[in-house]
């Protein structure tokens, strides 16, 4: 109580005198800590500090008595984190966790571990441990759970595998956060992320498990459009496009571009011109500002095999004044106006695409058509 109290050197003396006469003792011990903690109290830098901690490890070596020795452990691992030597405070915290996990000081190891393992991972990714940074945050997840810099920590860290394209271990994060909150909120932010993941593994059922999950959790969610696309993106890859058309049928036009761009190629690909055109045509206004010359060149060469060619021409119009790169598009623009009886106009494409096309294949069509036409009275 004097030391506490602040009353300096004769408390010292007098816990020094119990440590000597009483020694192995638990109030020896007891004083022996007390005496420590003034030691650490002085500490004036890290180096100090950390020279303070090693008299907390040797008392923690011998004392006797389980909880005094719990305390002289965790008051090792404090003064290591305090001194800087985070890893070495983490290794002793999950000794704690481990031999005393019913310890009176549960509740102060966990807090502690919980505000020092982040940045001992950020630094493990940072040096390329990315095996053992995983293995820690998955001994130490409830914890981490438990508290919200925790639960930031595990969107910060999953957010990095994702970039390192490690997408198992960023998935068995987000799964992680997802079973543990109870939240639908906080539940909600990990479901993108997730199904993300699984979209790069190529994993199609929990794909389409967790999108599902989501649209039963939280019907009006931010997310649902996105993990709608990657539902859909998923099918596509896995050779499931027709699966994918009839979930673009049943939903009908989105608000969201990319599924409508998906959509387009999709139902390109079965031949399904119209909706090609209708997918596509909300995508770009009547000056095609903006308009991916992908998207103009697919919306026009729908409608050319639609039997629209009047339709499409003013798109491979564009494409061909706009692009370098547009053999094609200029193929098809002197086809129309062939087509149209417009022969000037295509034999204009056609000796363009012959002298400056950049695609082998269509400037020897335009050469061969040319000839053709040249040939004609």
């Amino acid at each position: 109580a004097q030391v506490r109290a602040g009353r300096g050197e004769p408390a010292l003396l007098q816990l020094q005198n119990i440590v000597d006469t009483f020694a192995g003792q638990e109030g020896a011990w007891r004083s022996h800590l007390l005496l420590h903690d003034q030691q650490v109290a002085a500490a004036g830098d890290e180096t100090s500090m950390a020279r303070a901690a090693r008299g907390y490890r040797q008392l923690a070596d011998q004392i006797p008595y389980r909880e005094l020795r719990e305390e002289a452990t965790f008051k090792y691992a404090l003064t290591e984190y305090l001194s800087g030597r985070k890893l070495e405070s983490v290794e002793t915290l999950q000794v704690l966790l481990r031999d005393y996990a019913a310890g009176n000081l549960r509740r102060e190891v966990s807090a502690l571990m919980a505000d020092a393992l982040p940045e001992v991972v950020r630094e493990l990714v940072a040096d390329g441990h990315y095996v053992d940074a995983l293995v820690r945050v998955e001994r130490n997840r409830e914890l981490l759970l438990a508290a919200q810099v925790g639960r930031d920590f595990m969107q910060e860290l999953g957010g990095v595998f994702m970039q390192l394209g490690f997408w198992d271990r960023a998935a068995r994060l987000y799964l992680f956060l997802l079973d543990a909150e109870d939240d639908a909120s906080g539940a909600e932010a990990a479901y993108l992320p997730l199904v993300q993941c699984f979209h790069r593994l190529g994993d199609l059922s929990r794909v389409e498990r967790y999108v599902a999950q989501y649209g039963e959790r939280h019907p009006q969610g931010k997310d649902a459009p996105e993990l709608f696309y990657l539902r859909l993106k998923t099918l596509a890859e896995v050779d499931q496009g027709q699966d994918a058309a009839a979930l673009l049928l049943k939903a009908g036009l989105t608000q969201h571009k990319e599924t409508e761009r998906l959509a387009a190629r999709l139902f390109m690909a079965l031949e399904n011109y119209p909706e090609v055109e209708k997918r596509l045509a909300p995508l770009m206004d009547r000056n095609l500002q903006d308009a991916l010359p992908e998207d103009i060149f697919l919306r026009a060469e729908a409608l050319y095999r639609n039997d629209k060619p009047k339709s499409a021409l003013p798109f491979f119009t564009h494409l061909a004044e706009a692009s370098a790169d547009a053999d094609q598009a200029r193929f098809r623009a002197a086809q129309i106006h062939l087509t149209a009886g417009n022969r000037s106009l295509g034999l204009k494409f056609l000796r363009q695409l012959a002298d400056e096309g950049r695609s082998e294949l269509w400037r020897k069509m335009a050469q061969e058509t040319l000839a053709l036409q040249l040939e004609k009275p």
